[in-house]
């Protein structure tokens, strides 16, 4: 599944983000991998996940849109 989301926390040192989603009454993820080729990201920022499972923690950061 991919998803576009809204960044809630980032861990830039770390590459880790919690992403919430808008149109699934704003749930968050788990702490999930940030894509290494996306630069620091902020909360607020609009990204793209891709998660593997229905999980929301099975997932990563793919890609920033600005």
């Amino acid at each position: 599944m991919i998803k576009k989301g809204k960044v809630s926390t980032a861990d830039n040192i770390n590459k880790k983000a919690r992403i919430t989603f808008p149109d699934m009454d704003n749930n968050v993820t788990y702490e999930l991998p940030v894509a290494e080729h996306i630069g620091e990201l902020i909360p607020g920022d609009t990204v793209i996940v891709v998660f593997w499972t229905s999980s929301m923690a099975d997932g990563a950061v793919i890609a920033e849109l600005r």
